[in-house]
């Protein structure tokens, strides 16, 4: 008998320590099945940490509209003040809302500015899309899950402090237009259009009321919402919900499709919500909260 066939009485053999095929398989379909149930929970997650950073953000910039309040005497911050003639032809530049807080210090923003910065202030949605060649403000939305509503606006300074760029991922609830109809939107542009070049016609905060019920700022882009609803966008949880910052401060994730739309037709987040004006009988009736005018 040869002697590696040979082992003393009692010695158990060594069992091998690899794995056969069929367990191999085995483990790898156990974690593919774990990969599925953990994967949609770890998206969520990270959707609803977008959420929250987002609504930090918005606070953070309705502590900076009070600060303005408290600076001049009670004013609402102005959606874009437009300066005076910047030559003997005419024509002038706008200062928005985003470039008025930084010109004034109102929220923290590097000093050096440059575009790969977008993403680290508090202008910038995490939802949103970052695609700097593109400014939201470029293409209106043609509904409120477009990506056009979901790219960073651009806005620059004519006076308060030329050179600078600020990207934003928000929009205020305004108007810029000197009709009747839209003198009960809060936020307005300075002056409003066709009105004389010196008529200053500036909102105080204490005519707004029910301001924990009033927007002030929203996911979207560009200004006017109640004429153009579809710059209000729908970008958090999986495009259903819109964050909204309200007059008090305060901030909130509501879904997008309880926003006003025309109440006689049947809507989802990929049609164009037409809309000349939200009317004051249609919101009241229909679309009662949040409120988009101070008369609501």
């Amino acid at each position: 008998m040869r002697p590696d066939t040979c082992r003393a009485p009692g010695r158990q053999v060594r069992p091998s320590l690899g794995f056969t095929l069929v367990e191999l398989l085995v483990v790898i379909g156990i974690i593919a099945v774990l990969i599925s149930i953990l994967l949609p929970a770890l998206n969520r997650a990270r959707e609803q940490a977008k959420t929250v950073q987002c609504l930090s953000n918005m606070r953070q910039l309705g502590a900076a509209v009070q600060e303005y309040a408290t600076q001049t005497n009670g004013i609402l911050i102005p959606a874009e003040w437009r300066n005076p003639p910047t030559s003997a032809t005419g024509g002038s530049g706008t200062d928005a809302w985003p470039v008025i807080m930084v010109a004034l210090k109102l929220v923290p923003f590097p000093s050096s500015y440059t575009e790969a910065d977008a993403t680290r202030t508090v202008f910038f949605c995490p939802s949103a899309i970052v695609d700097l060649a593109n400014p939201g403000a470029s293409q209106d939305p043609a509904y409120r899950s477009d990506q056009h509503g979901a790219y960073l606006a651009k806005w620059g300074s004519a006076v308060l402090q030329p050179g600078v760029t600020v990207y934003t991922g928000y929009a205020m609830n305004c108007t810029t237009s000197n009709s009747k109809g839209n003198a009960d939107v809060p936020g307005r542009r300075i002056p409003l259009d066709n009105d004389p070049p010196n008529d200053y016609n500036m909102r105080k905060m204490s005519q707004l009321k029910d301001s924990a019920d009033l927007v002030l700022l929203f996911d979207g882009v560009n200004l006017n919402p109640l004429s153009s609803p579809n710059r209000i966008n729908a970008r958090h949880n999986n495009l259903r919900n819109t964050n909204l910052l309200f007059v008090d401060g305060h901030a909130a994730t509501v879904p997008t499709d309880s926003l006003f739309h025309d109440p006689a037709t049947t809507y989802n987040l990929t049609d164009d919500v037409k809309s000349t004006f939200a009317s004051l009988s249609s919101l009241q009736k229909n679309f009662p909260w949040p409120h988009w005018r101070t008369d609501q």
